[in-house]
């Protein structure tokens, strides 16, 4: 064990107002419920040498500018370096959108939030030890992506009916890993969580942290309430919990509750049978990518079958949601988007790599079979947010996140991110 291993964790609360914007869809509805709370959940861990802050927010996303902003007061008030610093959206979305400027009351808050919180978490930090562990949970990952009989791909939460002749063969990521951080007596004080679905099981105008709050909310339960548990989403751009087969689903209101109870049952089988891996140390790395934004083409307003059978002339609001984006930004000059990599290292077999994208399942896995590490977390829409990663093969099939501005920059983005992100982790090795 490092004698010289702390870490401290807090969560501070974020929950935006009720009578405002949920922004998880093409329209943006206003909410009507609030039925539990949202954190910014803090973890600072420190081997004597290097301190490192890792935030999950439970938030839709959060632009580049705004993560800058953190980290730089982070560092100007709590002493870590800002490139140490990993901040991560869970996606809940029933959120609000997070603006750039940071120029309004709740991104401002909010920015003020996380930092509190790693301040905090920074004055508790005591001496730890760290489990880890992994398995699989397939009961609640199914590619989105389905495929007609003709070839076409529709998404798979629209009408059941129109969905039970296709075929559901993309790919998915069931691995479930767990860190455990413990303090001298052996007591779990926080948790870190990767899991690659889609966080938006809650509907009908009700804000929610969703899945991952309510993992958050039963690990308290069990081990205490001051146990903070960090959720760090895994990539699942095109993975979320939807089984177009099951007609009940929908109308389930509790279906969130269910999703993150089986999941938290296979993270506390991960917790009875943990390694204790010797952490000698803690590193972090990272890359600044600039990638370009890609044009404007046919395909981005095109309607087809994408959101269901068209029926009597009844356009769906995905496709209204484009061509207004189209019509408004089409001759809009192209810019590069900045893509922050980072990869933090606990000892020599847990490593966390981020991006922040909505990246394709496809590549989260691909990173993982390439990385020397024994536990290898992805991690998306960390530390910014650029929108959808598609695999090239998903850019010929069509669909939805193929299109602008859903997905926004040029194609071969993901080999990119995939290619930097195993050098990272490399290096590090």
């Amino acid at each position: 064990m490092n004698e010289k291993l702390q870490a401290g964790l807090y969560k501070f609360n974020i929950t935006p107002s009720v009578n405002g914007p949920i922004v998880g869809g093409f329209t943006v509805p206003t909410a009507q419920d609030i039925i539990d709370e949202f954190y910014a959940n803090a973890l600072v861990i420190d081997d004597g040498s290097t301190e490192v802050a890792v935030v999950s927010v439970d938030i839709i996303g959060i632009p580049y500018k705004v993560y800058k902003d953190i980290a730089d007061k982070i560092e100007s008030t709590c002493d870590i370096p800002a490139e140490n610093v990993i901040i991560s959206a869970t996606h809940n979305h029933t959120s609000v959108r997070l603006k750039e400027d940071g120029n309004d009351v709740y991104t401002e808050y909010l920015i003020e939030a996380v930092v509190s919180a790693v301040y905090l978490a920074k004055k508790r930090k005591q001496p730890v030890r760290i489990g880890v562990g992994r398995s699989e949970n397939r009961n609640y990952v199914f590619n989105r992506r389905l495929k007609k009989p003709d070839g076409s791909i529709v998404m798979n939460w629209i009408d059941r009916d129109y969905l039970q002749d296709c075929i559901d063969d993309g790919a998915v990521d069931p691995e479930l890993i767990v860190v455990k951080i413990e303090n001298e007596d052996k007591q779990p004080i926080g948790f870190i969580v990767n899991y690659a679905n889609h966080n938006n099981s809650v509907g009908n105008l009700r804000r929610s942290a969703d899945i991952s709050g309510y993992i958050g909310e039963l690990l308290r339960r069990i081990y205490g309430e001051d146990v903070v548990t960090v959720f760090l989403l895994g990539a699942c751009g095109n993975t979320n919990w939807v089984n177009y087969r099951d007609y009940t689903q929908k109308n389930d209101p509790k279906l969130y509750q269910r999703i993150a109870t089986g999941i938290t049952g296979t993270a506390l089988e991960i917790i009875a049978e943990m390694d204790y891996p010797e952490i000698d140390r803690i590193e972090i790395n990272s890359r600044l990518l600039k990638i370009a934004e890609r044009a404007y083409n046919d395909y981005d307003d095109k309607i087809d079958n994408t959101f269901g059978e068209i029926k009597d002339g009844d356009i769906p609001a995905g496709f209204k949601f484009f061509k207004e984006a189209k019509e408004k930004n089409k001759d809009k000059p192209l810019g590069l988007y900045d893509v922050d990599i980072h990869v933090l290292k606990l000892g020599k077999d847990i490593v966390i790599a981020s991006n922040p994208c909505e990246l394709f399942t496809e590549f989260g896995l691909e990173i993982k079979s390439q990385s020397p590490f024994k536990y290898t977390m992805v991690t998306e829409l960390t530390n910014g947010t650029i929108g959808y990663v598609p695999t090239l093969k998903a850019y010929e099939e069509g669909g939805y996140e193929v299109r602008k501005p859903a997905n926004r920059v040029e194609k071969n983005a993901g080999e990119k991110i995939v290619k930097n992100t195993v050098e990272l982790l490399k290096e590090l090795y």
